[in-house]
């Protein structure tokens, strides 16, 4: 059993898949060994002959307790969640999460090690700590359950020299088509003084695994790293207490998707500040399924880029359809617009949010009515509420339609629906954007005149922004195809010019709006200029999308 001992293992899994690996360091013959999650029952049975009182503390002292705010003492054991590290020799070593409530252990994670032999109880508290490169240091100490003050005294500390492994996603070979998203996660210890060989001294290695594209901060896939990456990104604006720790031990994924969140979008106080809103919810029990967290993610992500607050929550929810992909494709570039975020501040001098939901449907049909002709959207009032709903034809997404659009005429159809949003905003809002009141005549437009309004005032900032996003909604060999075409303004006599972009957008932003009367005073048919603008329109759809 010493044997076993010198090579200690503490055990963080994210879902257990059961892993076998040789004992590192030994000169002599390997034996197997394998982590196992066991009932608290298997340790205390054996504890309670060799140290009632330490068992009896243990039992008495269940994280549960934490959480009801109840109890006398300030550790708590998580009594669900022990591992032992067996070897074929039925010899075992057992670790139980631990959690304390004194305020100068914020920054650590705590494990209380256990080896029981027929002559005597090894006991030994395992701090965690994150260091800056992303690696976790483990040290060991003496535990006494009445001398809390003590544990991280420098003349008691023992160093342990860890290794952490990931293991194959063997048991998730149906999630794992792109990669192993959910791999185990083992780190063995050695706590017995010294190195048995490699590694670094004193420090867990972290994995090659990483959180996020480009993460800024690197972590272990563990729900220690996990929290170490968070410390990491909060500094001191907010600290992770116990209960947290222990709500995010238990939801890993969930805390991931955090991190990974703020990796790639930055800590900036609005970010730190929502993640600590989704920890209170998870500390709260509010979310159920990844669904919900990666929704919420979303569209936080979405509303501060929008000049909405945005609910994507249907179309992310499909995320595998072919439309919802197009969606999210299009609305993704929309919300790299700094126009589009800003879309009605010049216009209506007004930067308060209202809340947008968007929803995909079979077929939309003009004013809600099925009796009615089929349209690409349409935007409604919720009723009940001043939120908005924009309701998309899935058919605007699907190649081979009788309504199938390319990209970036997508991008201006949800352009052309989020202007009639915050027109009903305007609507259920009477103080919103009081100049607006004045260009209207101090009356709510009717649909057509919400039309007559996108010609008369919105055309260049429909221009500005599909500017700003064209390279994300068009191909690159299909910009060269229309760049090198020549157009003609008029046909008698027969004039030219060179693609003009400005002229694009214009003429795409004005697709839909045929029967108000700027349009028909502009580009009366039949007449060149209506040719002329036809034109346009019909090369885009032909070429932009080339691949």
């Amino acid at each position: 059993m010493k044997k076993l001992y010198c090579l200690l293992f503490f055990v963080f899994i994210l879902n257990s898949c059961g892993v076998n690996e040789e004992i590192a360091g030994e000169s002599k013959s390997k034996s197997t060994t394998y982590t196992q999650k066991v009932e608290i029952d298997e340790v205390l049975t054996q504890l309670k002959n060799r140290n009632p009182e330490l068992a009896l503390f243990i039992e008495s002292n269940p994280v549960s307790n934490l959480k009801a705010k109840s109890g006398k003492t300030d550790y708590y054991f998580d009594l669900k969640n022990v591992y032992a590290v067996k070897n074929d020799k039925n010899e075992a070593a057992y670790t139980i999460p631990l959690y304390i409530i004194s305020e100068d252990q914020f920054n650590y994670l705590h494990r209380l090690s256990l080896e029981i032999t027929p002559t005597h109880v090894d006991v030994k508290l395992v701090i965690i700590e994150g260091k800056d490169d992303g690696t976790l240091k483990y040290t060991a100490h003496p535990f006494n359950m009445y001398q809390k003050k003590n544990i991280t005294s420098k003349t008691t500390e023992i160093e342990c020299y860890c290794v952490t492994s990931v293991s194959d996603c063997t048991c998730h070979t149906t999630h794992a088509s792109s990669g192993c998203d959910h791999p185990d996660v083992v780190t063995s210890c050695n706590c017995s003084g010294g190195p048995t060989g490699g590694g670094s001294y004193g420090t867990g290695t972290k994995t090659t695994w990483s959180g996020g594209s480009g993460s800024a901060t690197s972590y272990t896939p563990s729900g220690s790293g996990v929290i170490f990456g968070l410390q990491k990104h909060f500094k001191t604006d907010f600290t992770i207490g116990p209960l947290l720790k222990y709500t995010i031990e238990q939801n890993v994924t969930y805390g991931k998707m955090l991190l990974d969140f703020l990796n790639e979008e930055t800590s900036t106080p609005v970010n730190k500040a929502f993640v600590v809103e989704m920890l209170i919810s998870m500390e709260n029990g509010q979310f159920t399924t990844t669904k919900q967290v990666r929704n919420s993610i979303e569209n936080f992500k979405y509303s501060q880029k929008s000049p909405f607050n945005v609910d994507l929550s249907t179309i992310l929810d499909k995320p595998t359809l072919t439309e919802s992909k197009k969606f999210i494709e299009v609305y993704k570039a929309l919300s790299n617009s700094p126009e589009f975020k800003n879309l009605f501040l010049a216009i209506f001098e007004n930067n308060e949010k209202h809340n947008v939901k968007f929803e995909i449907a079979e077929h939309v049909y003009k004013d809600d009515d099925p009796t009615k002709e089929e349209v690409n959207g349409i935007t409604i009032g919720v009723p009940g509420s001043n939120d908005i709903k924009i309701k998309l034809s899935k058919q605007i997404f699907i190649a081979g339609t009788l309504k199938s659009q390319i990209t970036i005429e997508n991008a201006k159809t949800i352009l052309h629906e989020c202007i009639h949003a915050f027109l009903f905003i305007k609507k259920n809002n009477p103080s919103v954007g009081m100049d607006f009141i004045k260009t209207l005549n101090e009356a709510y437009p009717s649909a057509d005149q919400q039309h007559d309004f996108m010609v008369n005032k919105m055309i260049p900032t429909m221009q500005k922004v599909l500017s700003e996003i064209r390279d994300s909604v068009t191909t690159e060999s299909g910009r060269s195809e229309v760049e090198n075409l020549t157009m003609h303004p008029t046909i008698t006599p027969l004039t030219s010019t060179s693609w003009d972009w400005d002229e694009y957008y214009k003429s795409i932003s004005l697709k839909g709006l045929e029967d108000t009367n700027g349009f028909i005073k502009e580009y009366p048919y039949p007449s060149d200029k209506f040719d002329f603008w036809d034109r346009y329109v019909k090369a885009g759809k032909t070429w932009l999308d080339k691949k």
